[in-house]
């Protein structure tokens, strides 16, 4: 049977293959491939020869002779007794070997070739012990036939063995030569076949004279000229060509003193040269060789290698060319399916299109032979032709670029590449290098050097049809400028963009213009960063008007276009219905409410106060806890009035429950691309490098003088100035007062990230996005414990401690209802009067997050109850409901949901419904932060290789996140004897991150060398860092307190000298001399304090 089976595995021994009963495993040994190279992922036709099912494993078959059909005519008979010279063994096996019969034989109206079965009990009366020693896989053996099923198709044979060797046959037409030296070139002599192969067919020619027949020595240009011809034939005419070296396929003299056993005669048997006298001692092939081929020359080629990039043919024994794909037909069907169209042994008529005797290199051509076939190059291609090539690259923000010819290239643009625009127009192309396309000819453009040659892949254009969903707006393919009208609806491609404008391509020849403030209907802080190059947008035409150029002929058109929603939308606000639920965004937010901008079409509605929550919302500082501008928020309309313009929102949680809303796609896309880059460039400071990452320093005054006052002054060497001055003896002023507090505020801010920075699961470092400054805890579900919570995050921490100290100028009873408000839950109110403060019973829960829906505090507790009592799937039920009923704005108590489901599928669920959920939550979450739950989740679990195959996954998604290679060499770090492993991480760090991280990120490492690795390494790593950058000051406070927590008073002392001996401005300085003073007056003496406060008058009195 032939079945269609996936390579998955190739080997040396052979290929596995993935067949349609997935209950079994394809394999095909090294033998059954021989004429087909498969890679892994191909789908190939295979034949079966036998079947395992106990050990799911099928023996099958690639070869092509095996998997085509043969057309036969007039087969022979096949009958029990038939005596059968040239079966090939298959398959061998201890009990039985599979053969195959020559294609003359047929069974039934099989048109493939006949499989045979032999027992090995019944092989010529003898039982063979070692039956693969006494059979050789594709050896032509001697078999009897002893049974035929004809309606299976099945044959049963015995394969007969020789009793000895027949004497050599003198018969007339034997071959009679008795040694190689009798040869002599032109002569005619007979010879038997012994082997037949694709490309030759070994004769004997004498007793010790061996010689070939090339497949281009064959025939008159006839394809397979071998399949007249079977092992045992007599040829009783051939003519002798040349005698060749066996290693080097040399030709060489007949007298030459050459081993016999290296010598191997060339012989002809093509009708044209035997029909020419035979002359002695004189070549007679009329075969090319390099030397006589030249371009344009027109010769017959036999097929050896049908490849999915061209075919490769012989024109003689010697000489081989390539055929490109491209220059074996015009017709794409073709190009796609080689292999269907061309096989080995065919004969095929070919032009020589370059030849490079000195390398050996031949290129040859199908399709210039063709009949008005013509070389796709800028000369001869003209717009409207549709012609094959073949995808070569991508260019990213650019197009595709596609090969028409042997040396032609044409560019399709991102708009061109589809009917529909798509947000990412290159997804699937990079795939799909290698592939043969259709494509057409938008025009050439020859007054650029080489010509440019503008396609398109449009189906559309090319004839096809596409298969996608269709754009929310109907967009026409803009072919020209002057074909767009003012108003006109078009989208089209960032091409490039500055602080002031933007371009967008509508197709590869017209863009527009659209300025800054037409961007989007809100305040853009970095429009490059919101809108990059590459980024589908959707806009309306404001003006088109001609830009005459140097001539009239010449006149080109300036389209300027819009992208605010509320201009592209069509839809009004006469067509927003009362009730609705939309989704948007915050504009603003003031004391009496929100203002919120709808996503679908742009126009902003009012949220009141009093409908931002269902529980009481207080002031504005309240509301501002609730809500940030850009926050993504659900509303409903309340009220609009026409007249005026206005539109009432609300967003209560309870107006949600239940709520379905539809999405445009290419809209929601939209939004939410924008919606990130605008977030992304608030948050720039802390993008890349959070403050948690970097050592806090001692702050240095931006208002001190750059002066040696100020060094003298940080070592006590000279007065305070009047800014130092401590004024605690006299009352200050209201603005110093609250400036002071300002910056007490500050630096009390700053220790505390450096303090939950040095005990944040054992890593010294945060992540590199902004986001990241929550941390998710993975400790929120310990299943065995009934009092389950889930701490607060850092986001939660810092408003808590932001609204207890702005209230402290409340009265005393204020602060204490503000503190009790800010708990995730007043459990004496919400269980209705009991005495009980948690919750006992499923009714207590319910009311409990009827109370409060958006705490994952109450939720989490509810989980923890149903597991306590054993009842999982309740627990399922309750993670489930959360999820739902939880306001999509609160995204960190959703992701404390999501991490306890995810720990409570890994403790109590299977792999399956584990890695179902954690898809989810990567599809509705940052994906990053559940990489790290997950981590964190398998490292508490102990399972070290999911831990490994989560950190690959994280490593290969955000190898540009410092952070996380930081995290991996921690964990390395804390297993035993991975340290080595921690170490060579550093390596592929360095390549895969930004330049600009490359010194934190070693400082980190070395820090790690010192708490977890050898010192030494440490050390040298730091050195390594100060050799290349002496003056970086920041590098130098990081070894000097991590020396300084090491304890080698001797080697601090020599850094700090090292230190202020380099060459850096006067406010670096006064850093490290103030550190230096304090470090000798904790550790060192009154004789070394004098000699710090020296050095700094020494720094002062030289000439800077």
């Amino acid at each position: 049977k032939v079945v269609s089976g996936v390579v998955t595995q190739v080997e040396k021994i052979g290929c596995i293959l993935s067949l349609p009963d997935e209950a079994l495993t394809g394999f095909a040994n090294m033998a059954q491939t021989v004429d087909v190279k498969a890679k892994v992922g191909d789908v190939v036709d295979c034949v079966v020869l036998n079947s395992d099912r106990k050990k799911g494993i099928v023996d099958v078959s690639l070869r092509s002779v095996l998997t085509k059909a043969h057309s036969n005519k007039t087969p022979e008979v096949l009958e029990v007794g038939t005596i059968i010279k040239d079966a090939e063994v298959q398959l061998v096996h201890a009990a039985f070997t599979i053969v195959t019969l020559p294609h003359r034989f047929a069974v039934g109206k099989k048109t493939k070739p006949v499989l045979a079965y032999a027992n090995s009990t019944g092989y010529n009366d003898v039982v063979f012990a070692k039956p693969f020693d006494s059979v050789q896989l594709l050896a032509q053996v001697r078999v009897s036939v002893t049974g035929i099923d004809t309606e299976s198709g099945r044959v049963f044979v015995t394969i007969l063995s020789e009793s000895q060797k027949k004497k050599r046959s003198s018969s007339k037409g034997e071959p009679r030569l008795n040694s190689i030296e009798e040869v002599v070139e032109g002569m005619e002599i007979s010879c038997k076949v012994r082997d037949i192969f694709q490309l030759q067919m070994n004769v004997s020619v004498g007793m010790h004279v061996k010689a070939r027949i090339h497949i281009t020595e064959a025939s008159d240009g006839e394809s397979d000229p071998f399949s007249s011809y079977k092992v045992g034939d007599v040829i009783p005419k051939a003519r002798v060509l040349r005698v060749v070296d066996r290693k080097s396929d040399s030709a060489l003299p007949i007298t030459k003193s050459t081993p016999s056993k290296r010598k191997l005669v060339e012989l002809s048997i093509r009708p044209s040269i035997l029909a020419t006298p035979p002359k002695l001692n004189k070549r007679v092939s009329s075969a090319p060789d390099f030397s006589s081929l030249k371009k344009g020359t027109v010769v017959d080629g036999w097929v050896h290698i049908v490849a999915e990039d061209g075919l490769w043919v012989h024109l003689s024994p010697t000489v081989r060319g390539r055929v490109f794909v491209l220059d074996v037909s015009t017709d794409v069907a073709i190009l796609k399916a080689l292999p269907e169209h061309y096989h080995p042994g065919q004969c095929v008529r070919v032009q020589v299109m370059r030849v490079d005797a000195d390398k050996k290199e031949l290129d040859l051509s199908l399709r210039a032979v063709e009949k008005n076939a013509i070389a796709p190059t800028p000369n001869t291609l003209a717009a409207g032709m549709i012609v094959p090539g073949r995808i070569s690259r991508t260019i990213i923000n650019s197009g595709v670029n596609i090969q028409l010819y042997s040396h032609v290239y044409g560019r399709a643009s991102l708009c061109d590449l589809r009917d529909v625009f798509v947000k990412n127009p290159l997804e699937g192309f990079l795939s799909r290098i290698g592939e043969i396309v259709p494509v057409y000819v938008l025009g050439v453009d020859k007054s650029i050097s080489g010509g440019r040659v503008d396609l398109s892949l449009r189906p559309s254009r090319v004839g096809q049809t596409e298969k996608q969903k269709a754009s929310p707006l109907k967009f026409k393919e803009v072919k020209s400028a002057a074909a767009v009208r003012q108003g006109d609806l078009v989208q089209g491609y960032i091409s490039n963009i500055d602080k002031k404008t933007a371009f967008v391509s509508l197709s590869r020849n017209v863009s527009a213009r659209v300025f800054v403030s037409n961007l989007s209907d809100q305040f853009i802080k970095d429009p490059v960063k919101a809108f990059p190059v590459g980024k589908l947008v959707q806009g309306r035409v404001l003006k088109v008007r001609e830009n005459p150029s140097v001539s009239q002929s010449a006149a080109t058109h300036l389209i300027e276009v819009t992208l605010k929603k509320a201009e592209v939308s069509s839809l009004t606000l006469k067509d927003i219905k009362v009730k609705s639920i939309h989704t948007g965004k915050v504009k603003s937010i003031r004391d009496f409410g929100v203002f919120v901008t709808l996503d679908k079409c742009g126009i902003v509605g009012m949220c009141h106060i009093s409908e931002a929550n269902d529980d009481f919302v207080k002031d504005e500082r309240t509301l501002l806890q609730l809500f940030k501008p850009g926050d993504k928020v659900r509303v409903k309309v309340l009220r609009k009035n026409l007249e005026k313009k206005q539109l009432s929102l609300s967003m209560k949680a309870s107006h949600f429950e239940g709520a379905k809303i539809e999405f445009s796609e290419s809209e929601s896309e939209q939004e939410e691309s924008s919606s990130s880059s605008s977030s992304s460039s608030d948050g720039d400071s802390s993008n890349d490098e959070s403050s948690d990452d970097r050592m806090v320093l001692d702050e240095i005054d931006p208002e001190d003088e750059d002066s040696g006052d100020a060094v003298l002054r940080s070592v006590g060497l000279l007065g305070a100035s009047d800014d130092d001055v401590d004024s605690s003896s006299e009352e200050p002023t209201p603005k110093k007062r609250k400036r002071d507090e300002e910056s007490s505020k500050g630096k009390k801010t700053k220790k505390r990230k450096v303090v939950s920075s040095s005990s944040s699961s054992s890593s010294s470092s945060s992540d590199d996005e902004s986001d990241d400054a929550m941390e998710v805890d993975m400790d929120a579900l310990d299943w065995n414990d009934n009092s389950s919570v889930v701490k607060q995050s850092k986001k939660g921490k810092k408003k808590d401690e932001s609204s207890s100290s702005s209230s402290e100028s409340d009265s005393e009873s204020e602060s204490e209802d503000d503190a009790k408000s800010s708990k995730p839950i007043a459990s004496s109110s919400l269980l209705a009067g009991s005495a009980d403060a948690s919750p006992h019973t499923s009714d207590h829960f319910e009311k409990l997050i009827l109370a409060s829906p958006n705490s994952s505090y109450a939720w989490v507790q509810y989980i923890a109850y149903w597991l306590s009592r054993s009842l999982v799937d309740n627990a399922r039920s309750v993670a489930r409901r959360a999820l739902k009923r939880i306001d999509p704005a609160k995204e960190d108590e959703k992701l404390n949901v999501w991490v306890a489901l995810l720990n409570l599928e890994n403790t109590y669920g299977d792999s399956d419904s584990t890695g179902k959920v954690f898809k989810e939550a990567v599809a509705y979450n940052y994906p990053k932060k559940i990489y790290l739950a997950a981590i964190a989740m398998y490292l508490k679990s102990g399972s070290p290789k999911k831990e490994d195959k989560m950190y690959k996954l994280l490593l290969s998604k955000y190898h540009s996140h410092k952070s996380v290679w930081v995290k991996r060499a921690l964990c390395l770090h804390h297993r035993k004897n991975q340290s080595r492993e921690a170490r060579a991480l550093l390596k592929r760090a360095l390549n895969q991150l930004p330049s600009r991280k490359h010194i934190s990120t070693i400082t980190k490492f070395a820090q790690m060398e010192y708490k977890f690795g050898e010192v030494e390494i440490g050390r040298s790593m730091f050195e390594d860092l100060l050799s290349t950058y002496p003056k970086r000051t920041d590098v130098w406070g990081v070894y000097l307190d991590t020396e300084t927590s090491h304890g080698d008073m001797d080697k601090i002392r020599s850094l700090y000298d090292r230190a202020i001996a380099v060459k850096v401005n006067v406010k670096k300085m006064k850093m490290l001399f103030k550190r230096y003073l304090r470090f000798e007056q904790k550790h060192g003496t009154e004789e070394r304090v004098d000699y710090v406060k020296e050095k700094a008058r020494e720094f002062v009195e030289s000439p800077q």
